[in-house]
């Protein structure tokens, strides 16, 4: 949930059809996550000026630059001091990270993905989660693509994946 990826006049801004209801409901994810106790970490793209991911693939645009106002967490859903940030270069928070090495540090055994865009890098990082041997869980309802066919593409191609609405995980869970 970096600015250049929801506000709108930055490079993947969030469509209109997702923005009233999915910022919502990903903070009070987010907020009630925090109340149980479940752990939080913020997987951030966070790329060189001149990052090969901005012209090695078609639609390849400037975003997220390390140290900028586009690759800050946008306000409603900030980190708090418990919460972990991994930074990223590619569309898997696994690829070159510390993730897997944080997770096995924790003893996680579950991941929980929420945010976007759906078809790509949270399908990419589900994906290495359940190679890994991690218990994937999608909340639907807190997750969004460039487009709803593109949203509804990601959550096909998660198969691996338990899905699930937000209030459908807070009754099982909670």
């Amino acid at each position: 949930m970096l600015k250049d990826m929801v506000e709108r006049g930055k490079p993947f801004p969030m469509p209109p059809e997702f923005h009233e209801d999915v910022v919502p409901k990903i903070k009070e994810f987010i907020d009630r996550c925090r109340k149980e106790e479940i752990l939080i970490i913020y997987i951030c793209d966070s790329h060189r000026p001149n990052d090969p991911e901005f012209t090695d693939f078609p639609k390849g645009v400037k975003h997220a630059i390390k140290d900028t106002a586009g690759a800050e967490i946008i306000d409603e859903v900030k980190p708090h001091e418990k919460d972990y940030v991994v930074t990223k270069r590619r569309f898997s928070g696994f690829f070159n990270t510390e993730l897997e090495l944080l997770l096995s540090e924790l003893r996680v055994n579950s991941v929980i993905v929420i945010g976007r865009p759906t078809n790509v890098c949270v399908l990419y990082t589900a994906a290495d989660a359940f190679s890994h041997g991690f218990k994937v869980y999608a909340i639907t309802d807190c997750l969004y693509s460039g487009t709803q066919t593109y949203h509804i593409n990601g959550l096909e191609n998660m198969f691996f994946a338990e899905q699930l609405k937000s209030e459908e995980f807070y009754r099982r869970f909670f």
